[in-house]
């Protein structure tokens, strides 16, 4: 999949549920502006998975405080940026798999 964009996204559950709200797999140039969530109590996880992503900006970014980690980057993603989100409630900002090296992720103005 190459040039997708998503904006203003709220997404609920009724019941538990460990999986990841979003899960981009083999994307160029993905765009997402706007992105909520609310989980109901022992629905942790991750919020959002990228695995093999390349070129993406998430921005606006408001998850539960449900997630343990609001991003998490698997595979072979690069070029991630992940600015402008209020991530105060949840545990961790981002997480990386074993094959991500660090510098593939710029982060800024993350509350």
């Amino acid at each position: 999949m190459e040039g997708l964009r998503f904006s203003n996204i709220d997404l609920s559950v009724k019941k538990q549920d460990q999986r990841a709200a979003l899960v981009f797999d083999d994307v160029k140039e993905l765009y997402l502006d706007g992105f909520s969530e609310k989980k109901n109590a022992g629905g942790a996880g991750s919020s959002m998975i990228l695995r093999d992503v390349e070129n993406a900006l998430i921005r606006g970014c408001r998850p539960d405080s449900a997630s343990s980690v609001f991003l998490r980057l698997e595979g072979h993603s690069k070029y991630i940026t992940l600015v402008g989100n209020d991530l105060s409630r949840v545990e961790k900002k981002f997480e990386l798999g074993p094959s991500v090296p660090d510098y593939v992720l710029y982060h800024n103005a993350n509350r």
